[in-house]
């Protein structure tokens, strides 16, 4: 059995919220925040597969960006496209 984990979905979120009582200027060392508090994220997946070839995903991402309404992508400002994809691509899949 082989497991890949691949890129499913970019998006920022508020540092602070990520980070809870950390101090900011500790988390923001390693994670830049935009002048919106935001940090860049991803959600990964795993590609599985197994011996005899068969493939499945684990996928625990929000999905397609285009699922959610303008209002919900621009807070969370998912980057577009999707790379769930093109990940899967770069992989034989």
């Amino acid at each position: 059995m082989r497991v890949v984990p691949v890129v499913g979905t970019r998006f920022a979120a508020d540092g602070g919220a990520m980070f809870g009582l950390v101090p900011k200027p500790i988390w923001e060392k390693i994670f830049p925040s935009d002048v919106h508090n935001a940090i860049p994220l991803n959600t990964n997946c795993l590609l599985v597969e197994l011996d005899d070839g068969r493939l499945g995903l684990v996928e625990i991402g929000p999905g397609d960006p285009q699922w959610f309404s303008e209002k919900e992508r621009g807070i969370l400002q998912f980057q577009e496209p999707w790379p769930l994809l093109e990940e899967l691509k770069r992989h034989g899949v």
